[in-house]
């Protein structure tokens, strides 16, 4: 299944990605975020990913995104799964809903506390580090 934690591939008509040139089930950049490099060396893949920068990233995940991050103009704002932005964070703000010590409210008024959300659900904090680590 092909989701927003494929995070910079850009499929063809035919399903491969035309960024890392794989099927989405052998992303190569999710290998590169779990360190597995039975296909290329971390070198290779790092300047295959060089210039990408995530715009976009699902927080938390059942069977689609509940609630996805999404840079815009040094802020991160909160789409929740219906379509509606929901918060508006700075860096800061952000690591403290990551940690816990900010709630989200969705716009059906479901309140969303990170680390109490399934692990599988949720991207690695490398990922986590990944997307924010550009905004100024």
């Amino acid at each position: 299944m092909i989701n927003d934690r494929i995070l910079f591939c850009d499929f063809d008509h035919n399903g491969e990605c035309l960024t890392c040139d794989c099927w989405p089930d052998s992303c190569g950049y999710l290998r590169y975020m779990n360190q597995d490099y039975k296909w290329e060396t971390r070198e290779q893949l790092q300047e295959m990913f060089k210039n990408e920068k995530m715009a976009k990233l699902g927080l938390i995940n059942y069977e689609g995104d509940c609630l996805k991050a999404i840079k815009e103009d040094g802020e991160i704002l909160i789409q929740d799964q219906y379509g509606a932005i929901v918060e508006r964070f700075d860096v800061p703000q952000f690591y403290g809903f990551i940690d816990g010590l900010i709630n989200v409210v969705d716009s059906k008024g479901k309140s969303w506390n990170y680390p109490s959300e399934s692990r599988d659900a949720k991207p690695s904090y490398s990922m986590i580090y990944h997307f924010v680590k550009d905004i100024k």
